[in-house]
C-alpha cells in the first residue's frame, strides 16, 4: 500500500540510478513493497555504509583552477580523478601543524560570508 508520499515511502531514496526506479516501478506493479536493501543505513554486518555524504563546497575560481590543476597533473600520470578524490587526497596530505594554521587563517581572512573586522 501507497503512503501519501511514494518518495517518503522508499525512505526518501531520491538519488537512485534510473535502473533502479525500473527495477522499483516493476515490483509495485506486481504487488511487491516498496522497500529496498538501500532503506537501511546499516549493512548486514551493521557497519556504516562505504559511501560518503554529499556536501556543498563552495570553492573560488582560484580554488577550482588549482584542482584542475592537480587532476591535470594526474592525468599526465595516466589516471582518471574525480574532484572528490582530490580534495580526499589533499586531506591525507594535511598535518595539523602551524603551516595548516597558517592556511587556514589565510583561507579565513578570505572568506567573504563573513563581515571582516576593520584593522585600526
Amino acid at each position: 500500500m501507497l503512503s501519501a508520499s511514494p518518495v517518503a515511502a522508499v525512505c526518501g531514496l531520491v538519488h537512485l540510478h534510473y535502473s533502479e526506479w525500473v527495477l522499483l516501478a516493476g515490483r509495485l506493479r506486481s504487488g511487491g513493497s516498496l522497500q529496498t536493501p538501500r532503506c537501511s543505513t546499516r549493512g548486514k554486518t551493521g557497519a556504516p555504509p562505504k559511501r560518503g555524504k554529499a556536501i556543498n563546497i563552495y570553492l573560488h575560481d582560484a580554488d577550482q583552477g588549482r584542482i584542475r590543476e592537480l587532476a591535470a597533473y594526474l592525468a599526465r600520470e595516466g589516471l582518471r580523478v574525480s574532484d572528490s578524490q582530490i580534495i580526499k587526497a589533499a586531506l591525507l596530505l594535511a598535518q595539523p601543524d602551524k603551516r595548516f594554521l597558517k592556511a587556514y587563517l589565510e583561507v579565513k581572512g578570505a572568506d567573504q560570508r563573513y563581515k571582516q573586522e576593520p584593522e585600526e
